[in-house]
């Protein structure tokens, strides 16, 4: 019997969302629809990120998108597809890509909020990161979503977020375990501010 697609929530901080202006970050939440305790969080920046994240940050979660770890979440071709061309978006806007106009990046981040705010917290997102992704793909010029990745950096270019949960662990581009946060050293990252990031329970 096929495994049943994920589910995927769009959250914004409940204390944050009082106003637009104080959201600098949204969560998407994948969730396994026969084990509900298998989860991935990944957090999605609505602030400026042109400047702020290292070339190539993105390049992780793309090729983690790309990868098997969703495989075993049963997801969807179509689900892959919007969730690699937003990560494709944030790496265009994160790199300044030619042809790519920064200011859209406030666009961006109003349809990521607006999912998040204007759904319930049980409410799937498909159809919001659709539309998201059909306006990167109108409103970016087409190279931007070549997936080949930039130059390999530094495997922490940005230090991990710490997320509750005892039986939580980070995991690499190949959903491999990562050395526990307390071991990575955040100085190397330039004291840039977090970006995306992935946090996997099971």
């Amino acid at each position: 019997m096929p495994h049943p697609p994920p589910d995927l929530y769009l959250y914004a901080d409940a204390i944050q969302s009082r106003s637009y202006l104080n959201i600098t970050w949204v969560t998407l939440l994948i969730q396994d629809t026969v084990d509900r305790k298998k989860t991935l969080t990944l957090l999605l920046p609505t602030a400026s990120v042109h400047g702020q994240l290292m070339p190539g940050h993105f390049d992780r979660l793309i090729t983690f998108i790309e990868g098997p770890v969703l495989d075993e979440f049963g997801i969807w071709d179509d689900q892959r597809e919007y969730l690699l061309t937003i990560a494709l978006g944030y790496r265009a806007f994160t790199e300044g890509a030619s042809g790519v106009d920064l200011n859209d990046f406030r666009e961006l981040a109003r349809l990521l909020i607006e999912g998040a705010l204007g759904t319930e917290p049980d409410e799937r997102v498909d159809d919001e990161l659709r539309t998201i992704a059909d306006w990167l793909h109108e409103a970016l010029p087409e190279h931007v979503f070549d997936t080949v990745p930039s130059p390999p950096r530094a495997r922490y270019s940005v230090p991990p977020v710490t997320v509750a949960g005892s039986d939580a662990f980070d995991i690499d581009s190949n959903g491999d375990p990562i050395p526990d946060l307390e071991s990575v050293d955040s100085s190397s990252a330039g004291g840039e501010s977090p970006g995306a990031f992935l946090r996997y329970f099971e």
